[in-house]
């Protein structure tokens, strides 16, 4: 799998974490502690979000 975050890659991860970020800190709100496992969440962020640009380019 290969990521497709558009022509401009580094502008499009740097939105993505900042998103990431804050839908985190609603996620551990909710979980009422720290999440340990914090990467993982955000690479599963990170992974989906980037599908969502390939698909809408499929459109």
């Amino acid at each position: 799998m290969k990521l497709d975050l558009g022509d401009h890659p580094v502008a499009r991860l740097t939105e993505i974490l900042i998103e990431a970020e804050h839908a985190h800190g609603v996620y551990e709100g909710r979980l009422g502690h720290a999440d340990a496992n914090w990467a993982a969440w955000y690479a599963r962020h990170i992974v989906d979000r980037s599908e969502e640009v390939e698909s809408s380019r499929s459109e």
